[in-house]
């Protein structure tokens, strides 16, 4: 059926929307869902309904303890602190202390684009070049 075009055939056409709008059987009110209510679907595809958090520990503590689930530390004795580990004094002084600038690596390195062009002697001549001559000021004899 095509759309109704003139004034008579849209009023036509909304009072038969409207007998079939009566046509429907009514809901009852008590078969509603309210807002915030949940309603009944199939728990297998939907959930059974349990809480969103079921299974997760939601508390949080109000002492100060730690929680038992830290074990990987072994605790410190009693009355003596660990703040650091380090080596005994005598193994720290044996140690030769190098320069902090020197690479151990520095042979093993690949050479970069900007290591190569450092050691061609055509671009470092490059830097040194004079960009222009020098500039004469044309008013300098006072005319």
């Amino acid at each position: 059926m095509s759309a109704p075009r003139s004034h008579d055939e849209i009023e036509a056409h909304a009072r038969t929307l409207q007998e079939a709008n009566r046509a429907k059987p009514k809901v009852a009110e008590n078969d509603r869902i309210g807002f915030g209510e949940s309603g009944h679907f199939d728990s297998d595809i939907f959930g059974s309904g349990a809480g969103r958090f079921d299974g997760y520990n939601v508390s949080i503590a109000v002492n100060d303890e730690e929680d038992d689930d830290d074990d990987d530390d072994a605790p410190a004795p009693p009355g003596r602190s660990r703040p650091t580990f380090s080596a005994p004094a005598h193994i720290l002084k044996d140690i030769p202390q190098a320069d902090k600038d020197v690479d151990p690596f520095a042979d093993h390195k690949r050479q970069t684009i900007a290591d190569r062009q450092r050691h061609n002697d055509y671009l470092a001549r490059g830097p040194k070049q004079i960009i222009s001559p020098e500039r004469v000021d044309p008013f300098q004899d006072g005319s």
